[in-house]
């Protein structure tokens, strides 16, 4: 259970350090091509020992590997200019939501047991979601950017099960450090190889709060996948109901923390969300 909450603290200080980014108008995309330098040359240190070219080239994970680094970097990308373009509560709604792609997958493909109060639990989840990012001007939303938070719901969705794969059926227990990194190291190159073709000035990335804020975007991007993935192999729990706790816990902590740090407005709806989260939270947890 302790790997799934490191993996919770994790994910929610990335939304918290996104929200400082914007919130001192700093431009994102230095942020995360840094973060994923960061996080690749921290996953090197831990798995040093581990490291081998042709163990990797040789590996069973090698080709979905890829496929997440690529798949990390994009939804980082579609998740700001779905925030921009679509506004902020449909982007949660779509990147939140994605929890369910994977939970029906582990559920039908490894054939986890499916019991009432597992499904109980879903549902809460779903409606808990709901209730905490609730705003009223879902409505207001530009309908002709609504397929950036589809494609971030499938992305994710497609993302977060790729990973329970790869988990379960190709990284071996003594491997997940070494996969993390190899997964943040295609990020970070794709990242790099984006900055050429963009050409970026360089000077950018150099700024003092650019580079703090991406090396710490960095560490705690690292840690919330390598925790996530030893939750998945050691939490005892269902694949499906650790994606559920995980992305339920998510929402419900940033939502908190939003509040005492940014003093964002919430409605009681959202508290009832809340509330709803810790309930349904509860429930999987003993599905």
């Amino acid at each position: 259970m302790i790997f799934l909450i490191l993996s919770i603290l994790c994910s929610t200080s990335i939304l918290l350090i996104f929200k400082f980014l914007d919130h001192l108008k700093i431009n994102i995309f230095p942020p995360i091509v840094i973060n994923y330098l960061i996080a690749t040359i921290a996953g090197s240190l831990i798995s040093l020992d581990n490291i081998s070219v042709s163990g990797i080239y040789n590996s069973n994970w090698l080709y979905p590997a890829i496929i997440i680094g690529l798949m990390l970097i994009i939804m980082f990308f579609v998740m700001g200019w779905s925030t921009q373009k679509a506004g902020i509560t449909v982007t949660i709604v779509a990147g939140r939501m994605s929890m369910v792609l994977p939970m029906v997958f582990s559920i039908i493909y490894y054939f986890e047991i499916v019991n009432f109060t597992k499904i109980s639990g879903i549902i809460l989840a779903l409606i808990a979601v709901a209730l905490t990012i609730y705003r009223n001007d879902l409505k207001k939303s530009y309908i002709k950017y609504l397929y950036l938070p589809i494609i971030l719901f499938v992305g994710m969705g497609i993302t977060d099960t790729l990973v329970k794969i790869s988990q379960n059926d190709y990284v071996a227990d003594s491997e997940f450090s070494l996969f993390a990194t190899f997964v943040f190291s295609i990020s970070a190159i794709t990242g790099l190889i984006v900055s050429i073709i963009r050409k970026n000035n360089i000077k950018t990335f150099f700024n003092p709060k650019t580079l703090l804020f991406g090396i710490l975007l960095g560490l705690v991007n690292y840690g919330s996948l390598l925790f996530f993935i030893n939750a998945l192999e050691f939490s005892g729990l269902d694949s499906s109901i650790v994606f559920g706790i995980n992305n339920l816990a998510i929402v419900c902590l940033s939502v908190i923390l939003a509040y005492i740090i940014f003093r964002e407005k919430i409605r009681i709806i959202n508290w009832i969300g809340v509330a709803v989260s810790l309930l349904a939270i509860a429930i999987l947890n003993f599905a």
